[in-house]
């Protein structure tokens, strides 16, 4: 048993222990309290997840088009948007045979590796369309490039206007020109 005492504001401090088992993140996760047993005087706190649609498949969990189960959200329809788009991509269940390759360092012409600004993503699949395949690709890929984007020190929330050619390098990133062109207006 974990016990916290209450300051004289009404307020607790979460133990370290069950911050750590239901993986609050400071000041990124809220809990819920629910009463159970009104009578035991027994309240329940939970963590809530911050869960939305998921973008591919619209919150179906399925393809319709092509009768293909949704591999991003493993067909429940919702992903979570607080987790990061590298682990959401690691934590794709493998029985989807799509593969899925992050690549985070590159070999420059003097044969020296080197990381990547921004981690480039690849998927393939031989269950699943080219369609299907470049809208998963391109919605992870902007979701590194906005994780990864170079900020300013000065508004951390605010991405830098890249050069020409760093613009263009992070374009090639992406399959779709619609996807380009939302890419395009975060750096301008």
């Amino acid at each position: 048993m974990v016990k916290a005492s209450v300051t004289s504001k009404g307020q607790i401090t979460i133990p370290k222990e069950i911050r750590d088992f239901l993986e609050l993140k400071d000041g990124n996760s809220t809990v819920k309290f629910n009463i159970k047993d009104p009578s035991d005087k027994v309240v329940m706190m939970e963590k809530v997840e911050n869960k939305i649609d998921c973008p591919i498949c619209k919150g179906q969990g399925v393809f319709h088009m092509y009768n293909l189960p949704c591999f991003v959200c493993n067909q429940t329809g919702t992903i979570d948007a607080e987790i990061p788009a590298l682990r959401l991509l690691v934590e794709i269940p493998r029985n989807y045979k799509v593969g899925i390759s992050i690549i985070q360092q590159e070999i420059d012409n003097e044969g020296k590796f080197h990381y990547k600004t921004i981690p480039e993503v690849q998927i393939n699949s031989t269950q699943y369309n080219n369609s299907i395949l470049e809208m998963v690709h391109d919605y992870f890929q902007m979701k590194l490039i906005n994780e990864h984007a170079p900020r300013s020190i000065q508004d951390p929330k605010n991405i830098m206007k890249p050069s020409e050619e760093v613009l263009k390098d992070i374009l090639k990133l992406l399959k779709t020109e619609e996807s380009k062109e939302i890419v395009r207006t975060w750096f301008r």
